[in-house]
């Protein structure tokens, strides 16, 4: 099973968050919101 984090940062909170969410999580991706609107 994978799973996708989608994750939003202003201030580093959130991408702090979303790694440690992926190092924890077997199979994981991590997607920057802003880029993944910007190129879709």
């Amino acid at each position: 099973m994978s799973t996708t984090i989608y994750y939003f940062s202003g201030t580093g909170n959130s991408l702090k968050i979303a790694k440690d969410l992926s190092d924890n999580l077997p199979h994981s991706t991590k997607i920057d919101h802003i880029k993944y609107s910007i190129k879709n």
